[in-house]
Parts: C-alpha cells; structure tokens; sequence
C-alpha cells in the first residue's frame, strides 16, 4: 500500500490532536454597548483564553458559524417554540386523560408563549394550535363561551381551520363552525406594510404578504413580522375592523430573541432557552455563556448540550470593564470539563445566570444576518492511468467532506475548519 505522504502527517496528528480535546464553543458575550468589532474582538480573547491550559479546543466565532451556517432559522425557530410546545403537549396528555381543569391552564401558558415566540420567527401555527386545543378543552367543561372566543382567533389566522369529525363530538364540530362562520360573514380588511429601506420578507399571520400587501384579512387581530436587510427584523399587531383598509408603517431594528425580559427570572429563562435552541445545531461538546447578569457583576458558565445541563457560574464584579473581567475569569471554568467533553458531576448547576440575551452583538450577527453560503465546489480526480472510465472518481464538496465512486479506492482527506475548506486527497492503493 502507498503511504500516505509526509505532508499530511503533521495535519493528521494535528486533527488528532483537537479531536481529542473538548469543544467549546465562543459566541461572543452578553455586555451592552459593544459594538461589532468589539464584540469580535473580545471573543478572539475568549478563545486564547480558553484554551491558555491546553484542557479544551476553543471554537472560534467563524468556525462556529461554519458549523451553523444553513441553519441558522432552524436554530431561532427551535427558541421560539420550545417552552409552549412543550406546554401544548402536557396540556393535550392532560385532556386526553379527561383532566380538563388540568389542561385548561397548561394550554393557556402554550398560547401565551408561542404568540410571545412571535416576534422570532413570525410564524403562528403552533399558536393556532394551542387556541384550538384550549377551545376544545373549554368546550369539554361546558364553558361555550370561552371555546368561542379562542376559536374565533383560530378562524382569524387561519380561516381554513376546521375539527376533525371523526375526532370530535358533532356538538363541539358545530361549535366551531359557528365561531369560524360568525368571524368569515364580516367583510374582510385589506392591510398595506410599509418598511423604511426595503425588505426582504413581508409575512401577515405566517403568509407572505407580496409587495407587502394582504388583502381580504378576517377583522381581528393579525401579526405582522418583517425580515429586513442587514439581518434587522420587525414585529407588530394590528387589530382590523371589518371592511377597513389600513396601511401600517413599520420600523425595523436589530433581530431580537425574544420580547423583553424584565426580570431576573426572565432573562435567565430566556438565557436558557437561547443556548438549548444553539446546542441542538452546534455540533460542540459545551459552549461558553458570558456576559453582564446585573449592575457592576459579570458572570460565566458553560452549557452542555449533550446532556443538556449548565455548569455553575463564576461571577465578579467588573469595576467598569466587563469584557476584561470576564476574560480573566475564563480559564478557570475550564477545570469544571470532564475529560469525557461534558460536565463535571460536581459542577452542574439548576441555575442559569440571567443575561441580557439581546446584548450579544456577534450571536446576534451570526443567527440573524449569516454570512451566505458558499455553494458546494465539484472536483472530480481519476486513477494514476488517467482512464475517467476505469479509474476512481472523486467527488469533492469544498468545506463538507468527500465521497469516493468507483475502482474500490480509499481515500485521506482532511479538511480545515473554514467555511470554504482545504481538501488535500490522494487514492491509497
């Protein structure tokens, strides 16, 4: 057998090498008022820092979004959703074992926090879920009045909505019909979105809106929710009467993760929340959770996706520099990783500093505004005869790895961690 070439030995000791050490993910900190190249600059500082006792290999916010990159919506709707699915389906178990008392409240928490999911990703499908679950389960208690009022929101987001006959009772199939009837017989409302600076996508309740425009609503309340360019977004309800024509002016800003947490309580569930919804599509061992938790105090952690759990936290007292107390704390939390990529048992925490999520300029770049992918480069090489026919055939994707037809060949390829990827290859007889 050939061997491989002495140019790739030292790649290969050296993938080895990061391979065997834990991941850590950078993405930046949570500190408000840093601005982009701050933000980038303070993370390349996390890195060395993280990785100044050689315990762990620190991804680099490009090699993070690499890792990311096409699924970065998949990553906000994960966020979006998460908690008021996972109040939707204890509330349908709970109805299902004939507990409405039970259910009523659970999907009353799904609704509220899938319309608050909104302003992420303006899609309302789980919401209008979680209404015609809930008006199903007031219904079930006898409590018509409340099942209508919920259905009637159904039929004004989605006007094709009906109950399924053979699931339902026929009083509670004409129950709904009756709401959704009473919404449709009103005229139907036209509404007009203006953005400042263009758009990219106009959606009204979940449906895109050509030219901004949407013709027809039901009268009720409608959602509107705009990608702009540059990775800015914008939300908004409006509340249509029957036969009115409005036009609606909206202002973008920066994509948001959520609304705005008031409390301590809230941001740390929102902090939660955000690096679930990260871990699910970053390939990494744990990332790093860095930034402001309150007047004057900093704190850090790192959270595991793989078993889904959060480190204590490290906290200090920044004495005006943030970013520069958070770095000197870093290389401590290394000794909380188990040499296994996880966790130490004894470092595991229930609790979650509670950030400020929207102060993380670079996270927010990297999910709202990614860099475009780079469409997949084709190589094809044939065997040392140069006969394409009865030779091997490589198929090589700049970035993403190699697939190998034809002749039985092997083949050793290594990659880099940029997006674009370096592929050196050679057939191994």
């Amino acid at each position: 057998m050939t061997p491989i070439p002495s140019l790739l030995v030292p790649l290969a000791l050296g993938v080895a090498h990061a391979q065997a050490l834990p991941s850590v993910a950078v993405v930046g900190a949570h500190i408000e008022g840093l601005d982009t190249s701050a933000g980038e600059q303070l993370a390349s500082e996390l890195v060395t820092a993280l990785e100044s006792g050689g315990k762990v290999d620190a991804l680099t916010t490009d090699e993070v979004a690499a890792l990311l990159r096409g699924r970065e919506e998949l990553v906000l709707d994960e966020l979006a959703v998460r908690r008021g699915a996972a109040s939707l389906t204890d509330g349908r178990a709970l109805y299902s074992r004939a507990d409405y008392d039970g259910a009523i409240p659970l999907l009353e928490r799904a609704a509220r926090r899938l319309q608050d999911g909104l302003v992420v990703v303006g899609e309302p499908r789980d919401l209008v879920d979680a209404w015609l679950e809930l008006g199903v389960a007031r219904a079930s208690i006898g409590d018509e009045t409340g099942a209508v009022d919920v259905w009637s929101q159904v039929a004004v987001l989605d006007p094709s909505r009906a109950l399924d006959p053979v699931a339902y009772p026929p009083k509670m199939v004409d129950l709904f019909q009756e709401a959704r009837d009473a919404v449709l017989a009103e005229d139907g409302a036209n509404l007009s979105v203006r953005v400042d600076g263009g758009a990219e996508e106009i959606l009204v309740d979940g449906r895109v809106a050509p030219g901004g425009t949407a013709e027809r609503l039901p009268p009720g309340l409608h959602h509107v929710w705009v990608r702009g360019l540059g990775g800015s977004r914008g939300y908004a309800t409006v509340e249509l009467q029957a036969g009115e024509s409005r036009e609606l002016e909206l202002e973008l800003g920066p994509g948001r993760f959520g609304p705005e947490a008031q409390s301590p309580v809230q941001r740390a569930i929102l902090t939660q929340e955000l690096y679930r919804a990260l871990g699910e599509y970053a390939d990494v061992d744990l990332v790093l959770v860095a930034g402001e938790t309150g007047e004057g105090s900093v704190s850090l952690c790192l959270y595991a996706p793989r078993s889904r759990s959060f480190s204590k936290a490290m906290t200090g007292e920044h004495g005006g520099d943030p970013a520069g107390t958070i770095v000197d704390l870093v290389p401590a939390l290394t000794g909380y990783v188990s040499e296994a990529g996880n966790i130490r048992a004894d470092r595991v925490s229930p609790q979650v500093p509670p950030m400020s999520v929207e102060h993380n300029v670079v996270l927010r770049q990297m999910l709202f505004d990614p860099e475009p992918a780079i469409a997949p480069a084709v190589a094809v090489a044939v065997g040392d005869d140069g006969d394409a026919e009865g030779g091997s055939r490589w198929l090589l994707w700049a970035g993403a790895g190699a697939v190998v037809a034809g002749g039985g060949a092997t083949a050793a390829v290594l990659m880099t961690r940029e997006p674009t990827g370096t592929l050196i290859f050679g057939p191994i007889e």
